[in-house]
């Protein structure tokens, strides 16, 4: 994870110095979401500074997710939405770049070891059973693994329908590598966060009719719920969601995420403002997450993230970062402007990851593909 942050700090700083001459001759004005970015910053870093646990604060715990590496997350953001439009061709090489994960991917489904991410004899089959979780690609975890994979099949999706299907060829090999690769890792934060993408889509892209689309999708929402409650499925993610709907919420659900929530509660209580330092969960007195393993055997792990980003701000960056972020969110998503067409489908995308995030941790390794979406969705006409 060190040498994956520090690449990818060497990357952001080496753009932000190239565009620091333009920055300095234009001296534009920021946008309303550029400054959100910044007080967002600014927050984080009193956060820090005033935390108990400074100077750990800084790099924070094993996902290196302290104030520096959410430094690097807004000078991400602020310079390219500042100096960079999306274009079709981006998303082109993004594609190429995604099926080239995919297919490292196919090989560690067929037993194999390409660039030896596994450590011998370990191999992908191994999940749960010589090893906690599931890893896969290059990321590493099959969670963060996954949601890049959504987004990119959002992507295709949207440049598919956005061209027409002309000139589209490698949209469609990256789409059905991934909708592959989704299926092998059944990871299901990701297959919720398409589902939940794809209904909200079309309020982007319509020019018209927001309202009523509207209108017609809660109606849709609230009928799906009472089927839940009145006719609850009997196993899997939807009987879980059933019995939540119904106030019979189990420390089991959502693979576990219930019983650390309700953990992480008591702390955003007792730091409402600016929370106890950014990446300090894995600093809190919890109790152990339990896992089973393909033998049956119950294996402790400790808890190191609130596993919902909005939660994991909350707690470690307070009602105050909380706010700033989901203002940043706003002002990008809801601009003023018309967006430009390639805009719209980084808009989508960066939606892909902001549900996703109900249910997953940050990480230099997925994250900053969100970043750079969110600042695409900054483009105008």
């Amino acid at each position: 994870m060190e040498f994956k942050l520090l690449l990818f700090a060497a990357a952001v700083l080496f753009f932000a110095l190239c565009t620091l001459p333009c920055a300095l001759l234009q001296r534009r004005r920021p946008s309303a979401a550029q400054i959100a970015a910044w007080v967002y910053l600014a927050l984080a870093l009193v956060s820090a500074l005033v935390s108990a646990y400074f100077p750990k604060t800084l790099l924070g715990g094993d996902r290196l997710e302290g104030v520096a590496t959410a430094a690097l997350y807004i000078l991400t953001f602020t310079t390219l939405s500042r100096f960079w439009r999306v274009e079709l061709s981006h998303l082109r090489i993004f594609a190429v770049c995604v099926s080239v994960l995919c297919c490292i991917c196919l090989l560690q489904f067929c037993g194999r070891n390409p660039l030896f991410l596994f450590p011998e004899p370990l191999n992908f089959f191994g999940a749960d059973r010589d090893y906690a979780g599931t890893f896969a690609g290059t990321l590493g975890n099959a969670d963060l693994t996954a949601v890049v994979l959504a987004m990119a099949l959002t992507v295709c999706v949207g440049a598919v329908a956005a061209r027409r299907g002309a000139q589209c060829g490698c949209f469609f090999v990256c789409g059905g590598l991934c909708i592959f690769v989704l299926v092998q890792l059944d990871v299901s934060s990701a297959w919720v966060a398409l589902g939940i993408s794809a209904a909200l889509a079309p309020l982007f892209v319509l020019r018209r009719r927001r309202m009523l689309y509207l209108a017609a999708l809660t109606l849709v929402s609230i009928c799906a719920v009472f089927l839940l409650v009145k006719f609850p499925p009997q196993d899997g993610m939807l009987r879980e969601l059933s019995l939540l709907l119904r106030g019979e919420a189990d420390g089991s659900f959502g693979s576990g995420r219930i019983a650390i929530w309700r953990q992480l509660l008591p702390y955003a209580a007792e730091h409402p403002l600016l929370g106890t330092g950014p990446d300090t969960v894995w600093l809190y007195e919890l109790a152990p997450f339990y896992w089973t393993r393909g033998d049956g055997a119950q294996i402790p792990s400790l808890i190191t993230a609130a596993h919902s980003e909005y939660l994991q701000i909350l707690c470690t960056q307070g009602a105050l970062g909380l706010l700033t972020y989901l203002t940043l969110l706003a002002l990008v998503l809801f601009p003023r402007g018309e967006r430009s067409c390639e805009g719209t489908i980084c808009a989508i995308a960066a939606v892909c990851y902001l549900v996703w995030a109900c249910f997953g941790i940050s990480a230099c390794v997925s994250t900053p593909v969100f970043w750079v979406f969110l600042a695409g969705a900054s483009g105008r006409r």
